[in-house]
């Protein structure tokens, strides 16, 4: 989806699928 970026957060160890409309 290129509404969605695909962010991974190696911290919690887990990918999240965040809109590109967030800030974070």
């Amino acid at each position: 989806e290129e509404d969605l970026d695909r962010y991974t957060d190696n911290r919690e160890g887990f990918t999240l699928l965040k809109p590109t409309s967030w800030t974070r």
